[in-house]
């Protein structure tokens, strides 16, 4: 009961929990969308040092958010949905262990490219990156989501699993990818984004 309370919380004002998988523990961020912008751009909970907040309990989430002093997005819509939190249910998964792993294992090109769930995995990790380059404003992090090889991938993604394409546009896009991917400088791109997104997390002490 308590779990579909908080899905219902969360649908409600648009903040969700995010667990994320690093160093073999498991956190949870903050995503959601900021009502009060006429944009309505999706923001990640962070400090006033920009970095995103890595939590532990329901309980840190709930304290940080409610205390008067802590930055808030949607400040108004994030404290009501705070108030409301009583468990970690969690809207998705990002296992970025996995993710780093994954780039440098000996995997091939068609492996990955073949994959639904691996492309997934990849193309849900660049979505949450952006969300956090585009929130900032950060040229140097927009310019690394911006990356030629992460934008093949995308689109390649997009057109093979995720959008409704003809075979015919759909074997010429696929042709069109073929000649410009290049698997090596995209694990490298990958590569960069994980390890920037990691060194802007940061890890709430347990009181």
């Amino acid at each position: 009961m308590e779990q579909l309370e908080n899905r219902q919380a969360s649908d409600r004002y648009q903040k969700y929990l995010i667990q994320l998988q690093l160093d073999n523990t498991a956190y949870y961020l903050v995503w959601g969308t900021d009502l009060s912008d006429r944009e309505e751009k999706d923001n990640l909970l962070i400090d006033s040092q920009r970095r995103i907040l890595l939590f532990s309990r329901v309980e840190q989430i709930r304290d940080w958010i409610l205390e008067p002093a802590s930055p808030l997005f949607d400040a108004p819509n994030l404290v009501a949905w705070a108030e409301t939190l009583t468990e970690l249910t969690v809207s998705g998964v990002y296992d970025l262990d996995y993710l780093a792993s994954l780039m440098t294992s000996p995997l091939k090109e068609e492996q990955i490219l073949q994959s639904p769930d691996i492309t997934n995995d990849l193309i849900d990790f660049i979505n949450l990156f952006g969300d956090y380059a585009y929130q900032l404003d950060d040229g140097e992090l927009v310019n690394l989501h911006r990356q030629p090889s992460v934008g093949l991938f995308f689109d390649y993604s997009y057109d093979t699993y995720f959008w409704k394409s003809s075979p015919d546009d759909l074997q010429r896009n696929h042709d069109l990818f073929r000649r410009a991917f290049q698997f090596t400088e995209f694990k490298d791109a990958m590569n960069r984004l994980l390890a920037v997104f990691i060194a802007r997390c940061h890890r709430v002490k347990i009181n």
